[in-house]
């Protein structure tokens, strides 16, 4: 499987694309690319390449409001 559009859109800090992408397919928040959900996407691209940070705050926000069993999904084994 490629990367989905969420995940792409989480690394980059794109809040307002995130948004939209999670109402054209919701089920995205859900799956993996290379054992990284749109989560630790957001998560990442501050750890990376020190990103914006309120927006991968705002994403990771969003993400769990959505629904807050995504805080359950491991990366690599790792919660």
């Amino acid at each position: 499987m490629g990367v989905l559009p969420i995940i792409c859109a989480c690394l980059k800090n794109s809040v307002d694309t995130v948004e939209f992408l999670y109402n054209l397919y919701p089920d995205a928040i859900h799956q993996a690319a290379e054992e990284l959900y749109p989560i630790h996407a957001a998560i990442r691209s501050v750890i990376e390449r020190e990103a914006n940070r309120e927006a991968a705050v705002d994403i990771v926000k969003f993400l769990l409001g959505c629904d807050p069993r995504v805080k359950f999904q491991k990366a690599g084994g790792i919660v």
